[in-house]
């Protein structure tokens, strides 16, 4: 996929509070700072638009400066393209939420150019997983809209919850005819390699229509003959082979992550849009 940086339409749409930002801006900090804003987070199938505080700035602040101590990198400032393109997509969520099938052409583009910018805060993966804790929903994901729409299926949400190395997904389905339920699965995140993460699923169930996901009735030792059957057909269906996925753009602070899958040539933009929930299960 090609990229897009310093394109013309993220000018066009650049904010007056992001462009000052990023004229008078010295730091990789302010603007950083600048651009965090609203995002979406929901317990069941429908995303909100009110604000949410994702992480703390000085939670993240030490986060970024032990992990790059480790490093022993210099984070470089985040250029002026990556600033509009993190604010025009926070912008956009804002008000449409993490609908993947709502993505616009500003949008994609905005992802190419934090694609091509390879910020990855921490420099390495480790790091980069080391302040992920969180719940994330993806917002950009061509592959996706691309084969499910002329199906009339549509995944909304697409959700990632991070833990530590634990990994839970929940991803919301709906069909023709009312068909619809939640997709879920769990196991743990790891650095593959200095850019790479690799996740390994071993448990995989499914809840119905309405409301929110289900825990995971395996690891409560609940499970009943259907739950069993799904997790037999999940970790048989699961390939290790695909799920080794480059990241290309990491920001706590914006709380964005762009990674990549590469059978598709295909990047996967997500936004953190809350804390991992106390009572949540993996």
């Amino acid at each position: 996929m090609a990229t897009h940086a310093g394109r013309a339409p993220l000018v066009a749409l650049r904010s007056p509070h992001s462009s000052a930002s990023a004229s008078s801006s010295s730091s990789r900090a302010a603007p950083r700072q600048a651009v965090r804003g609203a995002s979406t987070f929901s317990i069941g199938t429908s995303s909100s638009t009110s604000p949410c505080t994702s992480r703390g700035a000085k939670r993240a602040g030490v986060v970024r400066a032990s992990a790059d101590a480790s490093a022993g990198t210099t984070l470089a400032p985040l250029t002026p393209e990556v600033v509009d393109a993190i604010a025009l997509c926070n912008r956009r969520i804002e008000v449409v939420g993490t609908d993947l099938y709502k993505v616009t052409q500003e949008v994609t583009e905005a992802v190419s150019v934090m694609v091509a910018s390879k910020s990855l805060e921490g420099g390495s993966m480790e790091a980069v997983l080391g302040a992920s804790d969180g719940v994330w929903e993806v917002f950009h994901a061509p592959h996706m809209a691309r084969m499910s729409s002329p199906l009339g299926v549509s995944f909304k949400p697409v959700r990632y919850v991070i833990k530590g190395n634990q990994l839970r997904t929940d991803v919301h389905f709906s069909g023709p005819g009312g068909v619809g339920g939640w997709l879920c699965s769990a196991g743990v995140v790891r650095a593959s390699r200095d850019d790479a993460v690799e996740i390994v699923f071993d448990s995989f169930w499914m809840a119905e229509e309405g409301g929110a996901p289900r825990d995971n009735p395996v690891s409560a030792d609940v499970a009943r003959a259907g739950d069993r059957v799904v997790n037999s057909i999940g970790r048989l269906a699961f390939l290790s082979s695909l799920a080794v996925f480059p990241v290309h753009f990491f920001d706590s602070d914006a709380g964005i992550c762009v990674f990549e899958f590469p059978p598709l040539n295909s990047y996967i933009a997500t936004k953190l849009v809350g804390p991992v929930p106390a009572d949540i299960t993996f």
